[in-house]
C-alpha cells in the first residue's frame, strides 16, 4: 500500500436528530475521488470516531468502503476500551475490506514512565487478530497519552506495525536517536498530523501527511506534499495558510465544526451539525470560515490558472 504523498479523513455526516447523514458522506466521499490522495480513514478524529458507539463506526466503515469501492484504500480507526474489543473491532474492519488501521491510544498508556511493552504488546494482539498493517497515533500529552522515542523505538521494530501518525510534530523527535524515522528505508513511515507544518516536514523527509485541511482542498494539499522541493510550494503554501490557520486555531476542539462548515460552503456536504457535547459554531464564527473557505478557493483557481499543475 503506497502511503507516500497526502492522506485524509472522511468527515461523518449527522442529521439535526444525531442520526447519520448518508447522503451527505456520500457527496463528500465523492468530492475526495481523484484528487491525489493516497487512501482515506475512517472514523478518525476528524470524523468525530470517539463520539460514535462501536456499531456506529462499523457501519460508517462499511459505508465507506462501498462508496469508494476499492478507488483509494481505506484506513480504519480503531478505539476499543481494552485489547479484547479493540481486537475484535479490528477483525470486523478487515473482514469488511480496510486495508490498515489507525490505532488510537489506550488511557492505559497514560503517566509516566510507560514501559514499552504495554502498547507493542496493544497493538501486537490488535494485528494478531485482524491481520492488517497498523498506524499507532502520537498525540499530544495534553489531548491524550502521548509515545516518547522509547516506545516508538519497540513499535518501530515489531511485525505488523507500519507507520507512525504524529500530532505532537516536535522536531525534537527526529534528531539523534530519533533520525532514523526520516531515513527513506525506516521500518516506521512517519505521517506528519499537523497541517501549519506539512510543508516543513514534507521538506525534512516524512513519508506521508494525514492532512485534516485535505477534506476540503484534496488536490491543494496533496500538490503540496508532492512539490514540496519545488519554487511553487512555497506560494501554495501561503495561499493555504490563512485556511489552515483557521481549522487549526484554538480551541482545538472546534476544528471538525470548521471544517464541517467550510465543506458546507463548497457544496461537499449538506449538513454542518457536530455530535454533542460538541459545540456548533457562533453566526459570526460561520461567517468567517465562509469567508476564508472562499477566499482560499479563489486564489488557488488563479494560482492554477497563473501557473497550470498536472492533474491527477
Amino acid at each position: 500500500m503506497d502511503l507516500a504523498g497526502v492522506t485524509t479523513g472522511v468527515v461523518t455526516a449527522f442529521n439535526p436528530d444525531g442520526s447519520f447523514d448518508w447522503s451527505s458522506m456520500e457527496l463528500h466521499i465523492e468530492s475526495l475521488q481523484g484528487k491525489g490522495l493516497k487512501a482515506l480513514l475512517a472514523n478518525a478524529m476528524m470524523a468525530e470516531g470517539l463520539h460514535l458507539t462501536r456499531a456506529e463506526r462499523q457501519l460508517s466503515l462499511e459505508f465507506v468502503l462501498n462508496r469508494v469501492d476499492n478507488r483509494l484504500p481505506v484506513i480504519a480507526t480503531i478505539f476499543g476500551a481494552n485489547t479484547e474489543e479493540a481486537s475484535e473491532e479490528a477483525y470486523a474492519a478487515a473482514k469488511s475490506g480496510a486495508q490498515a488501521l489507525l490505532v488510537f491510544p489506550h488511557p492505559a498508556f497514560g503517566g509516566q514512565p510507560l514501559d514499552p511493552a504495554i502498547p507493542a504488546d496493544y497493538c501486537r494482539a490488535i494485528h494478531q487478530r485482524s491481520g492488517l498493517p497498523i498506524i499507532v497515533f502520537r498525540m499530544p500529552a495534553a489531548t491524550a497519552p502521548s509515545f516518547g522515542l522509547d516506545v516508538i523505538e519497540r513499535l518501530a521494530g515489531q511485525k505488523g506495525i507500519l507507520g507512525l501518525k504524529d500530532s505532537v510534530a516536535d522536531e525534537s523527535l527526529y534528531q539523534g536517536r530519533g533520525a532514523f524515522l526520516l531515513d527513506p528505508n525506516s521500518p516506521l513511515k512517519v505521517f506528519i498530523d499537523s497541517d501549519p507544518v506539512l510543508l516543513d516536514c514534507a521538506r525534512r523527509g516524512v513519508h506521508g501527511a494525514m492532512s485534516i485541511c485535505a477534506a476540503a482542498f484534496p488536490q491543494a494539499y496533496a500538490e503540496l506534499f508532492r512539490d514540496c522541493h519545488r519554487s511553487t510550494a512555497e506560494r501554495q503554501s501561503l495561499i493555504l495558510s490563512e485556511f489552515t490557520g483557521l481549522i487549526f486555531r484554538a480551541p482545538k476542539r472546534d476544528f471538525r465544526a470548521r471544517l464541517k462548515e467550510a465543506l458546507l460552503s463548497q457544496g461537499t456536504l449538506r449538513s454542518s451539525f457536530v455530535r454533542p457535547p460538541l459545540p456548533r459554531l457562533t453566526q459570526q464564527e460561520i461567517e468567517e470560515v465562509l469567508s476564508v473557505t472562499t477566499v482560499t478557493q479563489s486564489n488557488l483557481l488563479k494560482s492554477s490558472i497563473e501557473q497550470p499543475v498536472s492533474t491527477y
